[in-house]
């Protein structure tokens, strides 16, 4: 008995039902033990694989060709494919900075990303949540890699940009937007008298806000 529609197939052979390893058992794959969807569909319509008594290649395990991580719709995996894009897409709007900064991706596969990341990743995760856990590169200038590389909160990140003036005071580096909030002074104003008045950062920071200041 032979199937001739492939969908069918698929749905019969069933490979994604909770619990189960591999593909249910039927006539046609007897012997076979995990096969992904994608490589699926293309062997039954390559080799007709519907044919009674003809079995299904296995393709499990790390040397396989057609090895899935299982992390293909996880924030993680996506979070990898976007530094990826960044660093060699020409197309990608964000590739300017990257790429075209000469910014590189130093892990040559997702699972070496992930065997360095992941759990730093989940215990970041679990602080401050999924949605505020972001890739940061410790150096700006520097690649992708494990070592220039931390998850930080949107906030951090923000604060880890080119752009963002640091100050050094009372023997202590911090952004001046923190330095601002610790001191209790708006930071547009801690910002006007560094960059507009040409103030140092200790009179910035120590001289008291006067009544209709920049307004």
């Amino acid at each position: 008995m032979q199937r001739n529609n492939t969908g069918q197939f698929l749905k019969e052979m069933n490979p994604w039902n909770k619990g189960t390893k591999g593909l249910m058992p039927s006539p046609w794959n007897k012997g076979v033990k995990t096969v992904s969807n994608g490589v699926l569909e293309k062997y039954v319509k390559e080799n007709g694989a519907w044919n009674k008594g003809k079995k299904l290649p296995e393709f499990s395990g790390k040397n396989s060709s057609s090895f899935k991580h299982g992390m293909s719709h996880t924030r993680f995996n996506t979070i990898w494919k976007h530094i990826k894009s960044r660093c060699y897409k020409i197309n990608e709007p964000s590739y300017k900075v990257y790429g075209g900064r000469g910014i590189k991706c130093l892990w040559k596969s997702f699972e070496e990303f992930r065997d360095d990341m992941y759990e730093s990743y989940l215990l970041h995760v679990k602080e401050f949540r999924e949605k505020d856990t972001t890739i940061d590169r410790i150096d700006n200038n520097g690649h992708y890699s494990k070592l220039n590389c931390r998850w930080a909160t949107k906030r951090e990140q923000g604060q880890n940009r080119r752009n963002v003036l640091f100050a050094i005071f009372n023997g202590e580096r911090k952004t001046v937007r923190e330095w601002s909030e610790i001191k209790g002074i708006q930071y547009r104003t801690v910002n006007a008298r560094i960059n507009r008045q040409k103030w140092s950062i200790e009179k910035s920071l120590n001289t008291p806000l006067m009544v209709n200041q920049f307004r």
